[in-house]
């Protein structure tokens, strides 16, 4: 009998985790689908339709949705200066250097809540964001990345990143060697794991402890 409450109550958890992030996923989707029904979309749109799909209320746990640029290095200047022009007048990129290219976070809301990550360029983690980006680049699917390590409030925790591509919509996308070439950037939510499970859960598990590894050590 209790070989088999034990099992139960560990399929209800995996379940509730799973049915979770298929919910965070929607969130990607509505937010490609912006870009999907507009030729550009610009800050002050992306923060507009945010508010209006109330983020917060709507879908506890997301820490924030973003959109990631790809940018090229020979297009960088030009996106910053693009980028500067609209409402952002401060914008950078961070950290500065020389690199093929850059996958800058553009947007971010709430940008209250999510403070530095305005010009950050993911690409530079290169053990788990960029291996996850170019996963959903030439898959065209959500995925998630690797354990990530950030700042969530005011804590450094473990965590990590959901990605979706976002491709122009000037050609077809139907395999890998279409999809790079028409690449714009990802819809993203960064997540605290701590936090997450913390939603999800609150204090209902208390009968059973479960550790999260990503991968097998």
């Amino acid at each position: 009998r209790s070989r088999h409450r034990f099992e139960r109550r560990v399929e209800e958890i995996k379940t509730a985790i799973e049915d979770r992030i298929k919910v965070y996923e929607q969130v990607l989707q509505g937010a490609r689908g912006l870009f999907a029904a507009s030729k550009s979309v610009e800050r002050r749109e992306w923060r507009d339709y945010l508010e209006s799909v109330e983020i917060s209320k709507n879908y506890p746990g997301v820490a924030g949705v973003g959109f990631v640029s790809y940018v090229p290095r020979n297009k960088l200047q030009a996106y910053i200066s693009a980028t500067r022009a609209d409402g952002a007048p401060e914008f950078d990129v961070v950290p500065a250097g020389d690199r093929p290219e850059y996958l800058v976070i553009t947007y971010i809301e709430p940008v209250e809540e999510n403070p530095g990550l305005l010009g950050f360029d993911i690409g530079v983690d290169t053990a788990s964001s960029l291996p996850a980006a170019e996963l959903a680049r030439d898959r065209g699917i959500p995925t998630i990345s690797a354990k990530t390590v950030g700042v969530y409030g005011d804590e450094r925790s473990a965590g990590f990143l959901f990605l979706l591509p976002v491709y122009r919509n000037i050609s077809s996308v139907e395999t890998v060697e279409e999809r790079r070439p028409a690449l714009a950037g990802w819809i993203y939510c960064p997540f605290s794991l701590a936090d997450l499970m913390k939603d999800i859960f609150g204090n209902s598990v208390q009968d059973i402890d479960f550790e999260i590894f990503d991968g097998i050590d």
